[in-house]
């Protein structure tokens, strides 16, 4: 199991949790703060940087239809299944960012990267 968390003078990462286990893998991305005004639309993604190559873990995006703005702060998401493979496990302690597009009410977009800071809190059994 791996616990992340990172920030910027935009916004923090916290409270991530990667679980692998023989059976059950789960991806948390944790809660995003920040405050960015007049956000219309954004797209987060975790990944992990190998090579050239990023491979997503997880993504997701949110558009206001209404007229109004958003904000970005909550909860990131959470996927289950096959998460990574065991060869991208061993990226995953030095490669493990996250990126933020923004959209503002002026269509200008942004792109914010966050490299994570991933800790190994326990083994996993067959490791």
């Amino acid at each position: 199991m791996y616990s992340f968390s990172g920030e910027n003078e935009m916004f923090s990462i916290s409270n991530g949790v990667i679980v692998l286990n023989e059976g059950e893998e789960i991806f948390y991305g944790g809660n995003l703060d920040g405050e960015l005004s007049d956000i219309i639309a954004y797209s987060m993604t975790f990944y992990i940087q190998s090579g050239s190559d990023g491979i997503v873990l997880l993504s997701n995006s949110v558009t206001d239809m209404t007229g109004g703005t958003i904000g970005i702060a909550g909860e990131t998401g959470k996927i289950s299944g096959d998460v990574l493979k065991r060869e991208e496990e061993d990226d995953l302690q030095n490669n493990l960012y996250f990126e933020l597009k923004t959209t503002n009410l002026d269509g200008e977009e942004n792109t914010y990267q966050l490299q994570l800071t991933v800790t190994e809190v326990t083994k996993t059994k067959d490791s």
